[in-house]
């Protein structure tokens, strides 16, 4: 029987919209993709409100993160990379 794939849920903390997935993990993780959109994994017990603070109390970084992102496809735009 084929694994079932985690199901995201759609969140928003410290200014931070993000994407949430449980998954069989030991700790919390923020992921900011190369499109700027931020991915968090937590362990299955962990609550969604835990997966809350950790992103608000990291919302400086996503934020940090997500301008690099943000100047990385610029500069790949502009040299005709993309």
């Amino acid at each position: 029987m084929a694994k079932q794939q985690p199901v995201p849920q759609l969140r928003t903390a410290g200014g931070i919209r993000y994407e949430l997935t449980r998954k069989r993990v030991k700790n919390l993780n923020i992921r900011v993709r190369e499109d700027g959109t931020v991915a968090v994994s937590i362990p299955l017990r962990t609550s969604a409100e835990a997966a809350d603070r950790f992103v608000a109390a990291r919302a400086a970084w996503v934020q940090q993160a997500q301008a690099r992102a943000r100047r990385i496809r610029e500069a790949f735009r502009l040299s005709g990379v993309i």
